[in-house]
């Protein structure tokens, strides 16, 4: 305990004067005579215990009120934890502007508060103080402090942001101002909520033993969210005119067991479905939402949940490209009219079919999907273009020649470093037989949604294979002896899809077979939705769309809300991956377009799921990681006032010369009565 005026402790003296006076007493005794002595002995000694006790009481009360009063004067205090002591020359500060600080409290939503609370925490610092400020935006103005003035304006440009930081990053942040900066900064303030699921694990956390640490939890109320995790289609791609089905999946976290939402999906401003869920707390659950669109222009669609209090993720945007095209280049040397038949059938295919001897190369960046039929021998230019295709993204169907050169193909094979293969010779004939294929692994992905039920007794087609491969694990159709009629093999980004017959009628029955056009065209889907999402997180970074031409030099715009800039960006192959940046960008739809004008693509951008998770640090949980860094201070925020009034104890000591003043005036009460009454 020290004083703010210790010089006032000499007054303590004072304590003499009633003990000089109780010693001391100088009215003269009076003599009463009387008869009765033996009486008057019993009550002159009771009196004088009485009289006695009294006197002791008043000297004590005497004494305490006047050791009280001066203590009220010298203002003692309880030092607070030791902060105070450190240089206020600099200071970082991190404030918390993630969504989840939409929550309420007693004064307000949570970043309000925090922000007031700020404001009045800087009237309290020198103001010589240097302040550096750290939102989740990380944005490069706050690399450098800021006075007084400047830091309570930059304050008050705070605004809500989509991104979320972990306490690493935000450490490490900090470590890195103070690299920038050779005024090195020795005191921070978190101002956080301390969210599970953004904040990570916080023991490990490597902090600078000269430092110290304020960490203000701000105390949210337990709340239940519901919240919409992902959605995607129902079938592989969207008709026109015609019943489609989207999969919405929705997670909740609350106190109830189960909570009901309804569901709303709004296509191009206009709703055009709707459905009602009960979901259970910390379980997943999928919906399915009916909806029928007109037009082949791309949709803006909005699914919206009826959610409160949190409220900021109760929409999901994502975009519908009705019957997208997927662009196929067949290169068949004899003309199969199967393959050919097959992918012309169906709207969503653009066929391009050519001979190997009159392919145009540029055809090739531009196509989802390239099918080799029978080609004897594949050029040197070609097989590299192949390559490269398919390295970057697109996926390629490989059935060979009844003539195929087995030193050709294994050259194109070890380009897209695929196990080479090898042709049957006349003494491993017998072992192609027993000919028939074997039912599909159903639990295989690429089945998924192909079969409306798993028959195990499935009639499947015969096939003699002139080819197998080295390796047998990527089978997708087998031979009764383990070997692979079709395998599925992946390069770089790409695919490979791999025939070990031809599709001659001597050698298979597979292009008549019921199976030939729901493995086909499961391939062509995925050529062209292997990478194109219905809807982005800002928390995914970056996001690809294939390009309409990608031999064109363009250079893209991102568009929307109000805002307008050029991302970074770069071209691979086919494919425009755009790095989403981290800057205020709300939740919405954003046009790319390009040098042009032309709008390239819609992409819809969304919060990220973990902001949603409404769980937090609890003050006992923030104390165990104190336990581990002493130099952390714990000051939990419910309001301001009352945080302030908890700083000021813990900054400048917790002043007792109120309590001193009471005592004094209850000694000095003490007195009068005693005198009065005893």
């Amino acid at each position: 305990m020290n004083f703010l005026y210790p010089s006032y402790l000499f007054a303590i003296s004072a304590i003499l004067i009633p003990i000089i006076i109780h010693l001391f007493n100088f009215q003269r005794p009076v003599k009463v005579l009387f008869t009765n002595v033996s009486f008057l002995e019993v009550v002159k000694e009771s009196t004088s215990t009485r009289f006695r006790l009294k006197q002791i009481l008043i000297l004590l009360s005497r004494i305490l009120f006047i050791l009280f009063l001066v203590l009220a004067f010298a203002q003692p205090i309880i030092q607070g934890n030791g902060i105070g002591a450190k240089s206020k020359n600099n200071v970082g500060v991190y404030l918390d502007n993630s969504y989840s600080m939409e929550n309420e409290l007693e004064d307000g939503k949570a970043l309000d508060v925090v922000t007031k609370s700020l404001l009045s925490l800087v009237d309290l610092n020198p103001t010589s103080t240097n302040y550096a400020l750290l939102t989740n935006n990380f944005e490069g103005k706050d690399l450098f402090k800021r006075n007084k003035d400047r830091f309570s304006e930059r304050l008050s440009e705070i605004k809500f942001s989509n991104e979320y930081r972990s306490g690493d990053e935000v450490n490490n942040r900090f470590k890195n101002l103070s690299d920038l900066d050779s005024k090195s900064i020795n005191n921070y303030y978190w101002f956080s909520d301390f969210q599970k699921s953004t904040m990570g694990s916080l023991e490990n956390l490597e902090f600078d033993s000269l430092s110290e640490y304020y960490w203000i939890p701000v105390q949210n109320k337990e709340v239940s969210n519901v919240f919409i995790d992902s959605v995607w289609l129902g079938t592989p791609y969207v008709k026109v005119n015609q019943n489609n089905e989207i999969n919405v999946k929705l997670n909740y976290q609350g106190n109830e067991e189960r909570k009901e939402v309804n569901l709303k999906l709004n296509i191009d401003g206009i709703q055009v479905s709707s459905a009602v869920a009960e979901v259970s707390n910390g379980i997943s659950l999928v919906v399915k939402i009916p909806f029928n669109i007109t037009g082949n222009s791309v949709k803006k669609c909005i699914l919206s949940i009826d959610d409160s209090p949190i409220s900021f993720d109760n929409q999901y945007f994502f975009t519908i490209n009705p019957s997208p095209k997927v662009k196929v280049l067949l290169i068949d040397d004899e003309d199969n009219s199967y393959l050919r038949n097959l992918f012309s059938n169906e709207d969503i295919f653009v066929v391009t079919s050519t001979s190997s001897g009159s392919l145009d190369y540029s055809a090739i960046p531009v196509s989802n999907l390239i099918v080799f039929n029978a080609v004897k021998n594949i050029p040197v230019s070609l097989s590299e273009s192949i390559a490269d295709f398919v390295k970057k993204g697109g996926e390629l169907i490989y059935v060979p020649s009844r003539t195929t050169d087995i030193n050709n193909l294994n050259s194109l094979l070890k380009s897209l470093n695929i196990s080479q293969v090898d042709s049957y010779s006349a003494d491993t004939l017998g072992d192609r037989g027993l000919y028939t294929l074997v039912p599909p692994d159903f639990n295989n992905p690429f089945f998924k949604n192909i079969f409306e039920k798993k028959d195990h007794n499935i009639s499947m087609p015969y096939a003699f294979p002139i080819l197998y491969s080295q390796s047998q694990s990527n089978g997708l159709l087998k031979f009764k002896n383990g070997r692979s009629f079709l395998s599925e093999f992946s390069s770089g980004k790409g695919k490979l899809f791999f025939f070990t017959a031809p599709f001659n009628s001597g050698y298979t029955n597979f292009p008549r077979h019921a199976l030939f056009v729901p493995v086909l065209y499961k391939i062509g889907f995925d050529s062209f939705s292997s990478y194109e999402k219905l809807g982005y997180s800002f928390q995914d970074k970056n996001f690809t769309i294939e390009l309409t031409d990608p031999r064109v030099e363009n250079i893209f715009t991102l568009e929307g809300n109000g805002i307008k800039f050029i991302p970074d960006q770069r071209i691979s192959g086919k494919q425009l991956v755009v790095e989403i940046p981290d800057r205020e960008m709300g939740p919405g739809f954003y046009s790319l377009v390009n040098k042009q004008g032309n709008i390239e693509r819609i992409v819809a951008l969304n919060f990220g799921k973990k902001e949603s998770i409404m769980e937090f640090y609890t003050i006992d949980e923030l104390k165990k990681v104190q336990a581990v860094h002493p130099n952390v201070k714990i000051l939990p925020l419910n309001n301001t006032d009352s945080f302030l009034k908890d700083f000021k104890n813990e900054e400048q000591g917790r002043p007792l010369w109120k309590y001193c003043l009471i005592l004094c005036l209850l000694f000095l009460l003490t007195e009068i009565l005693l005198i009065r009454f005893f």
